[in-house]
């Protein structure tokens, strides 16, 4: 049942592993129709400690039972990416910060709740090292560069930027 795949998952999630790849299939294929479970899926996806984490979701987001403009599609992907996986959204590349800012730049127009929701994952920006805070704050500044970008983005990301 599902709950025992999402048990079975959970033990599976940080494996970088071919069963941890074939759990994941399956319980995809079974579930990608119920919307509400295929959030599930993308949690795992979005939270997991494996080096492709970031590549799998990029592609992920590219899938046709995704929607961009489904906001709990988001919160389970994005969000849960920038939020809850703190080995890969911190990656010392900052390629996780630019990620989620290219998100929070390309969502903005269409959703400004959704997009100044993605941009609370830099709230705490300034607990970090000095690479990692130099590394978001250029993030924070390029969000906040851009043209027509709303209040409620704009305002959180200066709000970040002032503290």
């Amino acid at each position: 049942n599902m709950t025992d795949q999402i048990g079975a998952l959970a033990a599976l999630n940080h494996l970088d592993h071919e069963l941890r790849q074939k759990a994941l299939e399956s319980f995809y294929d079974k579930w990608k129709k119920d919307k509400v479970v295929f959030n599930k899926y993308i949690s795992f996806e979005a939270t997991t400690r494996i080096p492709s984490c970031q590549e799998r979701l990029e592609m992920l987001l590219k899938d046709p039972n995704f929607d961009d403009k489904n906001p709990n599609n988001i919160y389970s992907s994005l969000r849960n990416f920038g939020n809850n996986n703190i080995l890969n959204f911190h990656h010392n590349t900052g390629r996780g910060y630019s990620f989620i800012a290219d998100h929070i730049i390309r969502i903005d127009p269409f959703n400004a709740q959704v997009a100044s929701s993605l941009a609370e994952s830099f709230e705490d920006w300034r607990s970090y090292n000095s690479t990692h805070q130099d590394l978001i704050r250029e993030q924070l500044e390029r969000i906040k560069s851009v043209d027509n970008l709303s209040n409620n983005t704009f305002e959180l990301i200066d709000r970040a930027l002032k503290v």
